[in-house]
């Protein structure tokens, strides 16, 4: 296994992982309480979070399509 497939293995996962938690959090941000807007902060930073990820994982996948024959 290459040095950008390593690198580039557990970030798809992370990513689904994050966003699972995104859909768990929006949806309790919406029920009335004391913490629906730390819960609704939380889901936009985990969705930022996603994003910084994306990036390197693209860079990564046209990365290794370049080294490719």
């Amino acid at each position: 296994m290459s040095d950008i497939d390593q690198r580039q293995m557990p970030l798809p996962p992370w990513i689904e992982h994050n966003g699972e938690h995104v859909g768990k959090f929006r949806h309790w941000a919406v029920l009335p309480g004391p913490a629906e807007d730390k819960i609704r902060v939380t889901a936009e930073l985990m969705g930022v979070a996603n994003i910084c990820l994306e990036d390197p994982l693209e860079r990564l996948l046209a990365e290794a399509e370049e080294g490719q024959p």
